[in-house]
């Protein structure tokens, strides 16, 4: 699946064309500093499902004649225009493509209460009767989420032909699952959502209501069930742990949106680079900014062998560019240390092309593709595994390399 949003004259958006690939991935991480357009990005995706989401949870002033939203999926566009004070289309999609979970109060998650209790009657006669399954699943989902056997008794019931959930107690109480923490309740209606027939979903402020160890757990647990039903989510986010484990543990990038000489764009990023530019942090003696994993890992295991007191920081951004952007920018700014305790070390092949104060580079062009050359044409010295597929690239060879045997035994 592949999304293209065009953006224009839209509360303080001037002009900006997002596009989000997932050909390889099933979540998209969104974040940037408070303000930056988050919101107005997902409620232009929601414009898919409800046209008139704009005017009902925006300002009268955040549109105007100018404005002209344009959705492209797989080639597909949906154009949406001002007319008369409103957003107007005449593009038609299956609303069952698209789920949208906006931030408060506007969200399911904030506004779903009245409808529990107005079925509450027939849960309560279903329970009676015994007419209720038990869904391994959701069991099974929301321990991975939450620690404990809490959830272990949960039991499902179908009313007009939607899924509720509840907990039995003695004397046929129960607990409804809006009764749940706010957290829970949230959690169990992502499961609801991914399990259904949309394809795909978009999550505002995906951290709300969720303690930080959930936060922690959720990611892993949510990118398997996508998996599973081939679902597709898109969310923003502030939270570190979410991030961290999206980038560390799914090993995606994280989109940052951010304003440039008063344009808004979005870069795909490492967690380092949030955590730096987000956050910041001056608690090492030395940063040392590199391109991507393999050289962070390739350096640590250098300065592994040194014998200093200093501590050092190896940051992976992503991309020679972003590496020297981010470099200079701290130059500038200071924001996360003196650019004289700085320095970018990039790959053997950006010599030549990138140049500059505090810049190293590797002995080798491309470590990846050093090792495959190894591989190639010295195997009788190295020794290196046959694995991967025939004609496979070097990429390709040392991704599988490392899940066979782990990074430390790769270096």
């Amino acid at each position: 699946m592949f999304i293209s949003l065009n953006i224009k004259s839209l509360q303080h958006i001037n002009n900006v064309l997002l596009d989000f690939d997932f050909s390889n991935r099933n979540l998209i991480c969104i974040t940037g500093r408070n303000g930056i357009g988050k919101t107005s990005i997902v409620k232009s995706l929601c414009l898919l499902k409800d046209i008139s989401v704009l005017n009902k949870t925006s300002s009268i002033f955040s549109i105007n004649k100018e404005t002209n939203i344009t959705i492209s999926i797989n080639k597909n566009n949906y154009h949406y225009y001002c007319n008369n004070g409103e957003i107007d289309s005449k593009d038609i999609i299956d609303e069952s493509f698209l789920n949208v979970e906006l931030p408060i109060p506007y969200g399911k998650r904030f506004s779903n209460f009245p409808v529990l209790g107005n079925i509450d009657k027939e849960l309560r006669e279903s329970y009676i009767k015994g007419e209720f399954n038990k869904n391994i699943e959701i069991i099974y989902f929301l321990s991975q989420i939450y620690i404990g056997e809490r959830f272990s008794s949960l039991k499902e019931v179908i009313i007009r032909g939607n899924k509720y959930y509840f907990l039995p107690l003695d004397g046929y109480r129960y607990i409804r699952e809006d009764y749940f923490s706010s957290g829970e309740y949230f959690v169990i209606n992502l499961y609801k959502t991914v399990t259904s027939d949309c394809k795909l979903i978009v999550v505002d402020e995906i951290d709300i209501s969720l303690d930080a160890s959930a936060q922690v757990r959720l990611i892993q647990a949510l990118n398997n069930l996508c998996d599973k039903y081939k679902k597709k989510i898109i969310f923003t986010t502030h939270s570190l742990p979410i991030m961290r484990v999206l980038y560390q543990q799914v090993g995606e990038s994280i989109f940052y949106l951010e304003n440039i000489n008063s344009r808004l764009i979005m870069r795909e990023v490492s967690y380092s680079y949030i955590v730096g530019e987000l956050f910041g942090f001056k608690d090492y003696d030395k940063y040392i900014l590199t391109e991507d994993i393999m050289l962070e890992i390739y350096l640590k295991r250098l300065i592994s062998k040194i014998d200093t007191n200093k501590s050092v920081k190896i940051i992976y951004i992503g991309g020679a560019s972003n590496v020297i952007d981010f470099m200079r920018r701290n130059k500038r700014e200071n924001f996360i240390c003196e650019s004289k305790h700085m320095i970018s070390f990039l790959d053997g092949d950006s010599r030549g092309k990138v140049s500059g104060d505090n810049i190293l580079y590797s002995p080798f062009l491309d470590i990846e593709d050093e090792f495959f050359r190894k591989y190639t044409e010295e195997n009788n010295r190295f020794n290196l595994p046959s694995i991967g597929v025939d004609n496979c690239k070097s990429k390709y060879y040392c991704k599988t390399v490392i899940k066979d045997i782990g990074y430390e035994a790769f270096f």
